[in-house]
């Protein structure tokens, strides 16, 4: 049986995985509002960006800038 230390380690590394995906999905639709490819509102799309870092504990700006240089390959 698994230490309940490594269970709770396993657990917080998936829900930080898990929340890295859900910024990239936000940010890739709130990309696709501005080029004008997607009808959602860019409000409720900030709004949940701006809340997941704030869950996350994690500076928006910054977040949002490293999550763009990932997916656009800038190092």
């Amino acid at each position: 049986m698994k230490n309940p230390k490594d269970i709770k380690k396993e657990y917080d590394a998936w829900l930080k995985r898990l929340r890295v995906e859900q910024l990239k999905n936000f940010y890739r639709t709130f990309q696709a509002i501005l080029a004008g490819q997607c009808n959602d509102d860019i409000d409720v799309v900030r709004g949940k960006i701006f809340k997941l870092c704030e869950v996350m504990g994690e500076d928006v700006h910054d977040t949002m800038e490293q999550i763009h240089d990932e997916l656009y390959g800038i190092e």
